[in-house]
C-alpha cells in the first residue's frame, strides 16, 4: 500500500500492484489521454468501462487512494450494467453459445444462477400440481449440462473454453443440489434445505 501511495504523480506505475486491490483485475488500459478505459481479468478478458477512470484529472490528480475508489465505484457499475443487458439479452439470442461468447465470464455467472435459482423456485412451487416437477427440471437441467459439454469440444478460444468451463462446474454443482432436494424430498421453496443454499 505505501508503494501504490508513493506513485501517485504516474497512474501507469500501479499496474503490478492492481490485482492485490482487485481481486479480477490484473491490470487495466489507459488511453492516450491518460484515463483508464478497460479492465483486464488475470485470465485475459478485457471489460470496457462505460465511463472512464480519469486519474490526472480534477480532485484525482495526485490522490491515487481517490481515484482507486473512483475506479471501483465504475467497475461494480460497469459489471452491474452489464448484468442487467446480458440478462435481457438472455432471452434474445436464439444459441446460447453464442450469448456466452458475447458477454463477459462475470455477467454469463450471474445471469445463469439468476436463472436457475428462478427455475429451481418454480419447480418446487408447481410441485403443488405437478409432483414430479423437481425431477422435469433435474432432467432439463442434466440436458443443459450435455449440451454445454458438447460445445466444450467444439471450436472455441481460450477465453470463450474458461468461460464454458466454468460454466460446466457450476451447472454439475446446481444439478447436484436439485437431486439433493429430490433425495430428501423438500416439497416447497420455503423448507430450510433450499433456502440455506440462497446465500
Amino acid at each position: 500500500m505505501i508503494e501504490i501511495l508513493a506513485k501517485t504523480k504516474d497512474p501507469t506505475r500501479v499496474q503490478p500492484h492492481l490485482s492485490k486491490c482487485f481481486e479480477a483485475i490484473e491490470r487495466v488500459i489507459f488511453d492516450n489521454q491518460g484515463r483508464i478505459i478497460t479492465m483486464i481479468s488475470p485470465e485475459g478478458e478485457t471489460v470496457k468501462f462505460f465511463k472512464p477512470v480519469t486519474p490526472d484529472e480534477g480532485e484525482f490528480k495526485g490522490n491515487v487512494e481517490k481515484w482507486m475508489k473512483d475506479m471501483e465505484i465504475k467497475m461494480k457499475k460497469t459489471m452491474r450494467d452489464l448484468t442487467y443487458e446480458a440478462q435481457i439479452d438472455y432471452s434474445k439470442q436464439s444459441e446460447y453459445i453464442e450469448w456466452v461468447k458475447k458477454w463477459p465470464s462475470m455477467c454469463i455467472i450471474c445471469v445463469d444462477q439468476y436463472k436457475w435459482t428462478s427455475g429451481t423456485e418454480r419447480a418446487l412451487q408447481d410441485l403443488t400440481i405437478d409432483k414430479k416437477s423437481l425431477i422435469k427440471y433435474k432432467d432439463s437441467l442434466n440436458d443443459n449440462l450435455l449440451y454445454i459439454v458438447e460445445i466444450v469440444k467444439g471450436k472455441l478460444t481460450n477465453e470463450e473454453r474458461k468461460k464454458v468451463g466454468s460454466l460446466i462446474t457450476l451447472k454439475v454443482h446446481d444439478k447436484d443440489l436439485v437431486e439433493k432436494l429430490i433425495k430428501n424430498n423438500i416439497m416447497d421453496e420455503f423448507e430450510f434445505e433450499w433456502k440455506a443454499n440462497l446465500r
